[in-house]
């Protein structure tokens, strides 16, 4: 597994990364994962739409964020993306829709857990979902114990919309988990859930 992270300003600038990085934009099981504090849904919607127009097979993931550290930085008012190249790990999400947050975990607790599980990256609404329900509900079926990832999005403190992002789509009273499967995967490093997302690449 390969990890490198962005502080994207434009498509160029992106193209050029990729470049001095020479990631292979057509392997298989890479996952990206954009966090901003930009305010205009639209413009968080485009920024998404060119960096997975740029993958051949990659799974992007995301939510708006109350300001961005990366590098050691702490930013706001911009987009920090996190690439991840895995081998053998296999990528798939899950999204729900509704109201109660503890039912809404143990739905899509009952989708995700199996045997080769290891860890559980998830984002949810900043503003209409209750944070400790949801948890409560997605560890209902985590009888190995992954290890569960993630935050709530924000909206720089604004409390008026928050956005949860899924390939090209922002999207709006929606959570999605991300389980990462594979016989071969550890997690050499505990990441924990975070409240009000300030975006940290995970």
């Amino acid at each position: 597994m390969k990890q490198y992270n962005h502080i994207y300003t434009d498509l160029d600038a992106f193209h050029s990364f990729l470049q001095e990085a020479a990631i292979d934009v057509n392997q298989k099981n890479i996952l990206i994962q954009l966090f901003s504090s930009l305010e205009s849904k639209e413009a968080l919607q485009k920024t998404a739409a060119e960096i997975y127009a740029t993958f051949t097979d990659a799974l992007l993931i995301g939510a708006s964020a109350a300001g961005e550290i990366a590098n050691g930085e702490m930013l706001d008012s911009s987009t920090v993306v996190s690439i991840t190249l895995f081998e053998k790990t296999t990528l798939h999400a899950y999204y729900e829709r509704g109201e109660d947050s503890y039912r809404l975990g143990h739905t899509l607790s009952k989708k995700i857990f199996g045997k080769d599980t290891k860890c559980v990256i998830t984002f949810l609404d900043g503003l209409q979902h209750n944070g400790e329900e949801y948890l409560e509900g997605l560890a209902s079926c985590n009888f190995n114990h992954a290890v569960i990832a993630g935050g709530m999005a924000a909206d720089m403190l604004h409390f008026q919309q928050t956005y949860t992002v899924l390939k090209t789509k922002c999207l709006t009273a929606v959570l999605y988990v991300l389980p990462c499967k594979g016989r071969h995967w550890k997690c050499f490093r505990i990441i924990t859930w975070v409240g009000e997302l300030s975006a940290r690449l995970l």
